[in-house]
């Protein structure tokens, strides 16, 4: 594969598959194997490994049926794959594995050719072993009683057969379900799971037998993918193989510790691991991708704000009021036993200067009432010699009044002062208020108005002659005011 060509490999070095040129002979499994191996010398009748799935049990047990010598041993292994599995199935099939080439349909018969093979074998001088990997799927009661009486089966005061049992840790508990048969174990193995240096050892030797180098995996990679696999061999193949493609889609010649997170990011055990030793672990985090820039068109610009300038900070402290000394500054904190940051500049205390005491204003005195000024009256004239008389000046002032009504107060003032120059100046005396103006009903004319409301009626009597005369009729006043305003 183009991957494996990258890194200068022959084959697939992470494979799960129970391969024995790939076998790692850790300190563990060599010792779980001579445990074994003395069981199946010694003739033992029952012999159990377990340990959790994935730490190299089936890879274990065919090793060891792989290094029993055929002139002195006729092994068999049998690979449980279901739970399904009752006592004439299991007796059939373990005739078979010993060489009988056709089981019997009852199962008297079959224990019967059991034995017979086992017999022949014994005489051959070969031991006869059977090993049956995923043992923890024997859940019926009645397949290990079939189990417990093959071990029965003796010649010559000697065992003829032996069983290698392997399994989970949940075999234990299936062991437990037939008492007779839990007594019956003569060896029994648990296998571990590799620690750190053996990890990194076994993932070089991977590394070594597919024909490449072991440098390809960084030493922090290896550091990281050991620690996520808490040294399963499963999980280490699994996490390397997806590293090792990961450095090859980056187009590195070395695994680094992001292809091995990032591989991680994908299997969910290794995912979760990861979460969990986060924090125990001195790497740095991958920096997130920049966000893509945002192109946008020039007509769409909006226009840059106006810069706001930042309001003024007064850090100078008020200054003190006269005569008066300024706090103390608080003494410096004790020292520490342990050490501390570095303390922040203490923040200056303004002291408010004491407000003066000011001269309490006298109320001041309320001005006395001033006196109204006098309200001007309307102007009253004395008629020039050739008046009637008073009366008749009188009416001469209403009728100009009523041809000013449409005129502004100040052509009104203009043409009062024009009258009183023609007429002449006012005699010495008292100011007469000009009676307001009504309409008689009666005679529907204009007529005075005394104070206490009664109507004053013009005497009639006849104008004395003189140097010139007076007509107040309506058309004479016209002409008047019209030969007063053209003077003007």
């Amino acid at each position: 594969m183009e991957h494996l060509e990258h890194f200068g490999l022959s084959q697939d070095p992470f494979q799960n598959n129970p391969q024995l040129a790939f076998y790692f002979a850790s300190p563990q499994h060599t010792d779980a194997e001579r445990r074994l191996l003395r069981g199946v010398r010694q003739g033992k009748g029952l012999s159990v490994i377990v340990g959790p799935s994935g730490t190299g049990k089936t890879t274990l047990i065919s090793h060891l049926l792989e290094g029993l010598d055929e002139t002195a041993f006729e092994a068999s292994l049998i690979v449980m794959v279901h739970t399904g599995v009752d006592s004439k199935w299991l007796l059939a099939c373990i005739a078979r594995q010993l060489g009988v080439a056709e089981p019997a349909a009852t199962r008297v018969a079959l224990v019967g050719q059991i034995y017979q093979r086992l017999v022949e074998i014994r005489e051959s001088g070969r031991r006869p072993v059977i090993l049956i990997d995923e043992a923890q799927m024997l859940t019926r009661k009645e397949t290990q009683t079939e189990l417990r009486g093959l071990l029965n089966l003796e010649y010559d005061e000697e065992r003829l057969l032996s069983l290698v049992l392997s399994g989970l840790p949940e075999l234990e508990d299936v062991l437990a379900l037939d008492p007779p048969l839990a007594e019956r174990v003569d060896i029994r193995v648990e296998l571990a799971c590799l620690d750190d240096r053996n990890a990194a050892a076994y993932l070089a030797h991977r590394m070594r037998t597919a024909g490449g180098r072991p440098e390809v995996l960084h030493a922090e990679a290896v550091t990281r993918i050991a620690a996520l696999s808490d040294g399963i061999p499963r999980r280490l193949n699994t996490l390397a193989d997806n590293a090792l493609f990961e450095a090859y889609l980056a187009s590195r010649s070395q695994v680094f510790v992001e292809d091995v997170d990032r591989a991680a990011q994908d299997l969910a055990w290794a995912r979760e691991a990861s979460a969990a030793l986060a924090p125990d672990l001195d790497l740095e985090p991958l920096s997130a991708p920049e966000p893509p820039p945002v192109w946008s068109s020039p007509s769409a610009a909006l226009p840059a704000a106006p810069p706001t300038s930042p309001a003024p900070v007064f850090s100078s402290p008020a200054p003190e009021p006269p005569g008066r000394e300024p706090a103390p500054e608080p003494p410096p904190a004790a020292p520490m036993a342990r050490p501390q940051p570095a303390p922040e500049p203490p923040i200056p205390v303004v002291v408010a200067p004491a407000p003066a005491v000011l001269p309490v204003p006298a109320e001041p005195e309320a001005p006395a009432a001033a006196e109204p000024e006098p309200v001007e009256s309307a102007p009253s004239f004395e008629p020039e010699p050739g008046f009637a008389s008073e009366l008749e000046a009188t009416h001469l002032v209403a009728a100009v009044g009523d041809t000013m009504d449409d005129m502004e107060m100040e052509e009104f003032t203009s043409v009062a002062a024009e009258v009183e120059a023609v007429l002449g100046p006012e005699p010495d005396l008292e100011p007469m208020d000009a009676p307001a103006p009504v309409d008689d009903e009666t005679h529907g004319a204009r007529t005075a108005v005394l104070p206490d409301g009664a109507p004053l009626a013009a005497p009639q009597k006849e104008a004395t002659p003189g140097p010139r005369s007076h007509d107040f009729s309506e058309d004479s006043l016209d002409n008047l005011f019209v030969n007063l305003v053209e003077q003007d």
